[in-house]
């Protein structure tokens, strides 16, 4: 007869595991809840929306200049190609910026953050705090933001506050948020070039950026690798198709 503790071990072990995603995902969904408080949208919508501001200005610009063109590329076109490019990193780079929060601001002190701006009575307080610079919000803005009938957050609140703000402001910096957004941006300004390129007229953007201050702007040829990589192979291998690969100068 097997030992019943070796029998059991396999069955064991899934219901291990089981539990473990599932506390995780409780954890994520935690954290999700939080940073959408604090940065008043999504994650998912933080990062998509980074990615369009940066293409919108090139389109506007491209069209401003040809008024009397028929439009070849619209803002729906941006939207759907960063959407497009933006599903196979959308995951990973979430989990990034949960890790990244989470070495700051551990479960217990999420929560307690999330407990006052359930309060009816510290959410205005929070929220028009919030809504200042951070350069702003000193002693005397706390104070003016605690009108009857909110009340004023006290200083341990305060400072529970500020530095999930922080934790926050270095995860949406990561380089491989710079990454994300990098390579959601450079894929879409090819696919912008093709379109609007005529014979004998070739467009290309050599664009550099970044999000924050968290490392230097980087290039196309930087990014578009750091995309692939949190992409993964099979995501980009689908997405190849709609992908623009330059040709050498030599070719």
């Amino acid at each position: 007869m097997k030992p019943i503790g070796i029998a059991l071990a396999p069955a064991l072990m899934l219901a291990m595991t089981g539990c473990a995603n599932a506390q995780e995902a409780d954890t994520d969904a935690l954290y999700e809840e939080l940073l959408a408080k604090i940065n008043q949208k999504s994650t998912h919508d933080f990062v998509r929306d980074v990615a369009l501001s940066y293409v919108d200005g090139f389109v506007e610009d491209h069209n401003a200049n040809r008024p009397d063109e028929e439009p070849q590329w619209t803002s729906t076109d941006t939207r759907k190609s960063i959407d497009l490019f933006h599903e196979p990193v959308d995951g990973p780079i979430r989990k990034r910026i949960y890790a990244s929060f989470a070495e700051t601001m551990p479960v217990d002190d999420a929560k307690a953050l999330l407990s006052l701006f359930a309060d009816p009575k510290t959410a205005p307080t929070l929220d028009c705090a919030l809504a200042l610079k951070p350069d702003e919000r000193d002693a005397a803005a706390w104070k003016s933001c605690a009108k009857s009938p909110a009340r004023a957050l006290d200083a341990e609140e305060q400072a529970l506050t500020e530095r999930a703000v922080d934790a926050l402001t270095r995860a949406i910096t990561l380089p491989a948020v710079n990454g994300a957004v990098g390579g959601m941006v450079c894929h879409t300004l090819d696919r912008f070039a093709d379109r609007i390129s005529k014979e004998g007229f070739t467009y290309s953007f050599g664009v550099t950026l970044r999000i924050g201050k968290a490392e230097p702007a980087r290039a196309c040829d930087v990014l578009k690798p750091r995309w692939s990589a949190l992409a993964g192979l099979d995501a980009q291998l689908a997405l190849e198709p709609e992908m623009i690969f330059k040709k050498d100068d030599d070719d």
